[in-house]
């Protein structure tokens, strides 16, 4: 049986860790009326990429994969499409990205890494990217440490994310990606 003080260290200090690697920020943008002429502003985003803050992740060759989302806000869409997807793993990381898969005419792009990794399982914490480009602009960016278990098959994995901007909206997907 572990004390209070080793289970509060073993969520502590990997989430420090992957606070440490990017800033924490959500921003998430209107979507442009129907009648709008003018882009929606373009939600900016920290990047994640291997290799980051003196890590090392081999980049496991990129392959079709599959890419899902449900989202019902700042827009409602879902769908699935066959997607550029790479995903990396080591002995303490987990990375999976995609970027620029079109799904119900909008263009998605993510990153989840998870450290420490221990294979196939539930986390509890992990540092997600997701972006959502519509036909006008930026739709919805965040970017930060996601709190809410993210499921990690043999296969791919998914994640929802239910954050609100510094504006007051608010972006809710689920995303699941099959790797090639």
């Amino acid at each position: 049986m572990t004390s209070p003080l080793t289970r509060l260290a073993m969520f502590a200090i990997p989430a420090a860790l992957l606070t440490s690697l990017t800033a924490c920020r959500a921003v998430i943008a209107a979507a442009p009326s129907a009648t709008s002429s003018s882009p929606a502003a373009g939600a900016g985003t920290a990047g994640v990429t291997a290799g980051s803050a003196g890590s090392t992740v081999p980049v496991a060759p990129t392959g079709t994969g599959s890419l899902a989302i449900a989202m019902s806000s700042p827009v409602s869409e879902s769908g699935t499409t066959g997607a550029s997807v790479t995903c990396a793993r080591t002995a303490v990381l987990y990375l999976a990205s995609a970027n620029n898969a079109l799904v119900s005419g909008y263009d998605h792009s993510f990153t989840v890494r998870i450290a420490p990794y221990r294979g196939p399982g539930t986390y509890r914490a992990a540092l997600i990217t997701l972006t959502i480009t519509g036909p006008h602009g930026g739709i919805a960016s965040a970017t930060g440490l996601l709190v809410t278990p993210v499921a990690v098959t043999s296969s791919g994995g998914t994640f929802t994310i239910d954050r609100t901007g510094a504006d007051g909206r608010t972006l809710h997907a689920t995303v699941t990606w099959t790797c090639p």
